[in-house]
């Protein structure tokens, strides 16, 4: 996005037909301009408690359990190599050629945040002999 451009996003709820909230002023802003007018229904975004889960748990048990293995990495190193892992698509280009696109966490919604980590941790069982445990549990070391 060039620094001259404007962007706005609203969240609102559609009623009878109708948005219900006061965007008008703000569309009003771009008189006379040709603009870009898209809808869809609103995800919910992954969460702060998500987030820190991953980057304070689940990327450090990865990368420890690697290093175990004897693959030198890093915890930013380690949630790359997840993200394309588990957050690769191929993007339609040119005459029937793909593109390799990986996802960043933050465009996940909550629930393919979800599903992102429970990947995570079946690789981390299989792969690496190590067990992530769930948010809501307490790992025991012993």
């Amino acid at each position: 996005q060039r620094s001259n451009e404007v962007k706005l996003e609203f969240y609102t709820t559609v009623t009878n037909g109708r948005l219900t909230s006061t965007w008008q002023n703000a569309v009003n802003s771009f008189e006379g301009q040709r603009v870009a007018v898209t809808i869809q229904k609103a995800k919910k975004k992954r969460s702060n408690p998500q987030n820190a889960y991953f980057h304070g748990c689940v990327v450090p048990i990865v990368t420890n359990a690697m290093l175990d293995a004897g693959i030198r990495t890093s915890n930013s190193e380690t949630k790359e190599m997840l993200k394309r892992k588990f957050l690769s698509e191929d993007v339609p280009f040119a005459d029937g050629q793909y593109l390799e696109r990986t996802k960043s966490t933050s465009e996940l919604s909550t629930s393919e945040f979800n599903d992102f980590i429970a990947q995570v941790q079946q690789f981390a069982a299989e792969w690496l002999s190590v067990e992530i445990p769930d948010p809501n549990e307490q790992l025991v070391l012993l």
